[in-house]
């Protein structure tokens, strides 16, 4: 007697295929989410990044910090800086008299913008160091090196000092974090530390820490500048100052700078994202109100799972699904032994 089992292997092959197309299309699934879910895929489309800012590329700065030709398309630098490729740029070891500047090497021409930066401010010392860095946003490019934190002085613009060292002796501890407006004709004073151009700042706990320590300067024109810092941990954010009615250049042009003297530190940039804001949110510039909203490309607000963890899921029902495959395969094997008997 001859038993015939050619329906039972077409319903097993044609069983085969429809895992195998489900299995494609949970790779193909898993592709698509990781492309359009991961950070980097917005900033390098000029994504607007939680509906309210656009991530400026060509202003950002982030490792690996040099290409294969040892520059940076967007950066230089200059001075004492030295970069180390993967984890940092230093504007100045922890030695004497040293000065260095980063410097973004075109004008940035917009009236709203968001930048938030990782720094490092860390040495030997443990109770005298110095002097701080700053950052920059000027009408002019400043490649010249002089007084102000290694920045020259007469700037027309703002700079944001991380000033660890009290020259003035004021009437608060150190450091002290302080925005600086200058129309371009007045000279800083370093035996004050620039006091008489100060519109606004705080004291603050910038140094020395096991943790990134980062900063985020929120800027509308003729609305408010507004600086927050993060120095107690991921997302902890407090507002320094909040100042109203703030005009500054258009365009400007971006930069770092450091100094050390008879005292010293490493002052390290770790990464630079610069967003133009497309709409403001008025509660981010209320002081009133802790900031949850950060326009650093590295990081995002919680909501809900992440691009890994979908792709990790769905790579995990494909794992069953080739599971499920070779348990078929190894089933039909004994029934296309025993065709006839």
């Amino acid at each position: 007697m001859t038993r015939h089992f050619a329906p039972a292997r077409a319903a097993g092959t044609g069983t085969l295929r429809l895992v195998r197309a489900a299995l494609a299309a949970l790779v193909a699934t898993a592709v698509l989410l990781l492309a359009f879910t991961t950070p980097h895929a917005a900033a390098a489309t000029n994504e607007p990044v939680h509906g309210t800012t656009l991530f400026i590329r060509s202003q950002s700065l982030y490792p690996p910090y040099i290409d294969y030709d040892m520059s940076n398309r967007w950066w230089e630098f200059g001075g004492a800086a030295v970069v180390h490729t993967n984890k940092y740029i230093r504007l100045t070891p922890d030695l004497h008299a040293r000065k260095g500047w980063i410097m973004a090497k075109s004008a940035f021409d917009a009236s709203a913008w968001s930048v938030e930066f990782e720094y490092k401010i860390h040495g030997r010392g443990t109770s005298l160091f110095g002097d701080g860095f700053a950052f920059w946003f000027t009408k002019d490019q400043h490649d010249a090196m002089g007084p102000v934190l290694g920045h020259e002085d007469k700037w027309d613009g703002l700079a944001v000092v991380f000033d660890t060292y009290d020259n003035g002796r004021h009437g608060y501890t150190y450091p002290y974090v302080a925005a600086l407006l200058n129309d371009g004709t007045k000279a800083y004073n370093k035996d004050t530390d620039g006091k008489h151009l100060e519109i606004g700042g705080c004291q603050a706990d910038i140094r020395g820490k096991q943790y990134a320590t980062r900063a985020r300067v929120r800027y509308v024109a003729g609305q408010y500048l507004k600086l927050d810092l993060n120095t107690k941990g991921w997302d902890d954010w407090t507002t320094c100052f909040n100042v109203a009615n703030v005009t500054l250049p258009k365009p400007g042009h971006f930069a770092f700078t450091a100094e050390t003297g008879g005292l010293s530190d490493n002052h390290d940039i770790v990464s630079v994202s610069v967003n133009q804001i497309v709409s403001d949110d008025q509660s981010h510039s209320n002081p009133a109100q802790p900031s949850t909203w950060s326009s650093s490309f590295m990081t995002s607000p919680a909501q809900g799972p992440s691009a890994w963890t979908v792709v990790l899921i769905v790579l995990g029902v494909a794992g069953a699904a080739v599971a499920g495959v070779k348990y078929m395969q190894a089933q039909s094997k004994p029934a296309r032994a025993f065709k006839q008997f």
